[in-house]
């Protein structure tokens, strides 16, 4: 890239920026360009001219059909804690307030991996009435998890505060009360057809492979061990949101999309579009989104007239 600029100072400046700062770079310094960054991205939404606006409005995104994952339910039902809370909930209001054409829903299998979170739950935090003076020296211990510490923080201020995995139980009331409810259709073709689903499986032990020979490679600690289980869901849902894609033709038309915080979900459906896509030019939909990140990619849907962009976007 460098070679490119012709120019020995512009070079200079470019690997000082590319290769050097990134190396030098502090928890302020990381901080701030982040929060500059974010505010960028506002003033990308927040100041489209005028001109512009008339010019974009009629793009709409439409019947716009989003999927979540487990892992999803797991945070709007406050089962977990995890940085990507607050997209999430921005999504469901952009979607409860009809800014964009879209609904949230979720397949019967997705809810049925939530209720076996229960037992996971109970074995986390046991449900026993403890006294106050349990509770404190739980708190002083260094044995919690954030989730579980938040758990007994609210137990020590409310002694009557439920104990999560009730919340699984009325799950389906308070998701309805979001307007998430569940996308009644079946999928005969996996359900019944056992070959096609190991293959499938067989590919995702391939990626799995492939993924920690590439953390191996690169000094990374961080490895994936899905069990069997995990790793059927994750296919089966993933071959469902391809079968409901499979009625449009036009590989541009965004109508169902996945969103998930499982990352190496994210990477397995990347590398798979990579491998099916080799020898083609289409543009690829992917089949998983992070919350955030869709949330990137649906903003210059909904910018926001205003007669005063300095104001709106200092704002």
């Amino acid at each position: 890239s460098y070679k490119k600029l012709e120019n020995e100072k512009l070079i200079k400046i470019f690997k000082n920026l590319i290769i050097e700062y990134p190396e030098r770079l502090n928890e302020i310094e990381l901080r701030y360009l982040s929060q500059l960054a974010s505010r960028a991205e506002k003033f990308y939404s927040l100041g489209v001219e005028k001109e512009d606006y008339e010019k974009i409005k009629n793009l709409t995104i439409k019947d716009l059909v989003v999927l979540i994952d487990t892992n999803i339910l797991y945070s709007i039902l406050n089962l977990h804690k995890h940085p990507e809370k607050n997209a999430i909930t921005e999504i469901i209001r952009i979607a409860t307030e009809k800014q964009i054409d879209l609904r949230i829903v979720y397949l019967p299998r997705t809810y049925n991996e939530l209720l076996k979170a229960k037992n996971y739950l109970e074995k986390l935090i046991p449900k026993e009435n403890f006294k106050i003076s349990q509770i404190k020296a739980l708190l002083n211990s260094d044995k919690l998890d954030a989730f579980a510490r938040e758990y007994y923080e609210n137990k020590l201020k409310n002694s009557e505060f439920p104990h999560p995995s009730e919340r699984i139980t009325y799950g389906t009331d308070y998701l309805k009360q979001n307007n998430i409810i569940i996308y009644n259709k079946r999928f005969p073709h996996l359900e019944e057809n056992e070959k096609y689903v190991n293959e499938k499986v067989a590919e995702y032990l391939d990626f799995q492979r492939y993924y920690n020979n590439l953390c191996q490679e690169k000094g990374y600690e961080f490895y994936l061990n899905k069990d069997d289980k995990k790793i059927e869901h994750d296919v089966l849902l993933r071959e469902s949101i391809k079968e409901l894609k499979s009625k449009y033709s036009d590989e541009n038309e965004l109508r169902f999309i996945c969103i998930t915080l499982d990352r190496s979900l994210v990477h397995f459906d990347n590398y798979t579009l990579r491998n099916e896509n080799q020898f083609k030019s289409k543009v690829i939909n992917p089949n998983f989104i992070s919350p955030s990140v869709f949330l990137k990619k649906i903003r210059p849907f909904i910018p926001i007239s205003t007669n005063n962009y300095r104001k709106a976007f200092i704002s």
